[in-house]
């Protein structure tokens, strides 16, 4: 009978201590430790305010990811200049991309993912609704600056100095993927390997291909699928968009900002198909995600007809449609323009396991092509 009480004592106490949680983080009060940046504003509101030591490092790492600078190269710069991490000992290029994805420095409430991914996530109340957490009169970081960060974090829009983030040394890396198990490929000497199983995790069939076998394979793909588009295919379209971006200059600034947003759109879309394959709307949250669905597609629709807008202005590609020309420019760029090439007409490639050890390369059997005018691989 005691045992009983006791259980059923702590169950009450154990609920009672999630409802009161629950109410709490409702009204916007934050009940974990502060956020990096951020610090308790009053004790018992537990709303959040600007800690004036670590905040502007929080504006710096926004507007430097903004302007292009790679979330390596920051990392490097403040361990020289000895500033301390979140946790209190060296920067990683991880800490970096966890501040810029925080909802928490626009504002708002958070939840962490399930399971071994715990990046904070918005949280929304029982209405759906966003919860504001900053004490009166906080601002945010501004949502121009969150927004281009995030953009070009993710590879959607170069950055306000005209640059992406890093310098890539290789030709394919971010396009290939392991048929095996869906992970990218890294570049391990004179390869491209399944990151998975590289890193230790498990793979069915891990993909591994010398580099200069599959970069020869796409080049020639790439360039015979341009050289035979005619003027009114829908890839040409997609490469004329896509060109415009790479060659934004301040008078088409808008323009680059409307495919962008057509980007982070689609990104956004496929982030919550993966949140909830995690688990994120399994709960409570899972009657809200049907109309989080909706409001996605609406943002990407609106996003769509801005860009179309710009999209139906007449562009001048011809040279990279004539084959003479494309393959003169081609000898004469560096390895990021002839990536920026590439992806003016691919949007991913899969890998498949060789049949044996040192068998011979055979790109049509082993290599899949994802282009940028096909939904599904091709």
């Amino acid at each position: 009978m005691k045992a009983e009480d006791a259980r059923e004592y702590s169950a009450r106490l154990s609920q009672g201590v999630r409802d009161t949680k629950a109410r709490q983080r409702d009204e916007g009060a934050w009940l974990s430790a502060a956020p990096y940046g951020l610090r308790i504003a009053d004790k018992r509101s537990r709303k959040l305010e600007h800690d004036p030591k670590t905040w502007p490092i929080v504006l710096r790492v926004f507007e430097c990811i903004a302007s292009g600078v790679s979330a390596r190269k920051l990392a490097d710069i403040l361990n020289t200049e000895h500033i301390l991490s979140p946790s209190g000992g060296t920067w990683r290029d991880s800490t970096i991309r966890r501040i810029i994805r925080n909802p928490v420095y626009e504002g708002w409430q958070v939840v962490a993912k399930s399971g071994r991914d715990t990046t904070p996530v918005l949280y929304r109340n029982r209405k759906g609704e966003r919860v504001p957490v900053f004490a009166e009169g906080v601002e945010p970081v501004p949502a121009d600056l969150v927004k281009r960060a995030r953009r070009v974090q993710a590879g959607h829009q170069r950055g306000s100095l005209g640059t992406r983030p890093g310098v890539a040394t290789h030709l394919l890396t971010d396009l290939l993927r392991c048929a095996g198990c869906g992970a990218s490929m890294c570049v391990m000497g004179r390869s491209y390997v399944c990151n998975a199983h590289a890193s230790g995790k498990p793979c069915p069939a891990p993909a591994s291909v010398m580099r200069t076998h599959i970069d020869a394979y796409i080049v020639a793909r790439w360039s015979a699928r341009l050289s035979a588009a005619e003027p009114d295919d829908a890839l040409v379209h997609i490469i004329a968009e896509r060109w415009q971006l790479l060659t934004a200059t301040e008078a088409v600034e808008e323009a680059t900002e409307a495919l962008a947003a057509v980007r982070e759109a689609e990104a956004a879309i496929e982030q919550l198909a993966n949140d909830r394959q995690a688990g994120l709307y399994s709960g409570a949250m899972g009657k809200h995600f049907p109309r989080l669905v909706r409001e996605a597609e609406a943002t990407l629709a609106e996003a769509q007809k801005r860009a179309a807008a710009f999209a139906a202005q007449t562009i001048e590609i011809g040279m990279i449609l004539d084959h003479a020309q494309l393959g003169e420019a081609w000898e004469a760029a560096d390895i990021p323009t002839k990536r920026d090439l590439i992806r003016l007409a691919i949007d991913r490639i899969t890998v498949c396991k060789a049949p044996r050890r040192g068998a011979p390369w055979d790109g049509d059997a082993r290599v899949t092509i994802q282009w940028a005018d096909t939904e599904q691989p091709a």
